[in-house]
């Protein structure tokens, strides 16, 4: 799911892309990408390694706190 407005939908992410990496970090299901993008990356640019179409991609972007 890519949360319209999100800075995930901000860099280009769609619902069907597979991030496979944070970082250098790899990210092998959901709770790799939540625990990559914590407090510590907040605000700052990271960079994912996606895959698209069966394309590898690497898209920047800024993580920012959801509004409750």
């Amino acid at each position: 799911e890519v949360i319209a407005g999100s800075p995930a939908a901000r860099a280009g992410i769609r619902p069907e892309d597979l991030v496979v990496a944070v970082g250098e970090d790899p990210v092998l299901g959901v709770n790799d990408l939540q625990r990559l993008l914590t407090a510590d990356v907040i605000d700052r640019q990271v960079e994912l390694a996606i895959v698209r179409s069966g394309i590898f991609q690497r898209l920047a972007l800024v993580p920012r706190e959801l509004p409750s």
